[in-house]
């Protein structure tokens, strides 16, 4: 499972996160997902 598939715990963690961290939650979002498509991308086979 991933984290935003739970739309109310990912939105909990990402501002959480934002606070501890003072960086804007769509920053901290943009890099989530970018970090699942590297993931993603390394995975395959391209």
């Amino acid at each position: 499972m991933y984290l935003h598939e739970d739309k109310e715990l990912f939105a909990d963690v990402i501002a959480l996160t934002a606070e501890r961290t003072g960086q804007a939650q769509d920053i901290i979002e943009k890099d989530y997902y970018v970090t699942i498509i590297l993931k993603e991308l390394s995975e395959s086979e391209l």
